[in-house]
């Protein structure tokens, strides 16, 4: 205040002065807005840049989650197609093994026929030799009947 208002009394200050006043407090109040409206903008900029963060975070860790699930789909596929390829290779062996035993099983009964049938015609031969027969003999291989 001037001087001059403070030699006055209090009821006497003038016009100009009561406007400068108010003046003054609109000036304060309207610098306090635009101070409470910049932290408003300054808490609001902090506040989207956080959720940003946090977003790009949890995009992230979604994205590195989704890749471990594929990393750990992709060895479940090649172990059970490992286990798929054993399985195969085991009934391939099996089956081998299985009719080699059949070949030489049949080899075997093969053997053993012509054994019996060479025992057969030498046992005949025998009998022939000796004339153990009454006539001349025919094998029929046919059952009798």
């Amino acid at each position: 205040m001037s001087s001059r208002a403070h030699s006055r009394a209090p009821s006497q200050v003038s016009g100009l002065d009561v406007a400068s006043l108010l003046n003054r407090l609109v000036d304060r109040q309207h610098d306090d807005f635009q101070q409470a409206v910049q932290r408003e903008q300054s808490v609001r900029a902090e506040a989207k840049a956080e959720t940003s963060q946090v977003r790009a975070e949890a995009y992230q860790r979604e994205k590195e989650v989704k890749a471990e699930a594929e990393r750990r789909e992709e060895r479940a596929y090649q172990h059970e197609k490992e286990a798929r390829d054993d399985a195969f290779q085991r009934e391939q062996a099996v089956k081998a093994e299985a009719y080699q035993r059949e070949k030489e099983a049949r080899a075997m009964a093969k053997a053993e026929a012509l054994q019996r049938e060479k025992q057969v015609r030498s046992e005949v031969e025998k009998v022939c030799r000796n004339g153990g027969g009454r006539g001349p003999m025919v094998l029929d291989h046919r059952s009798p009947g």
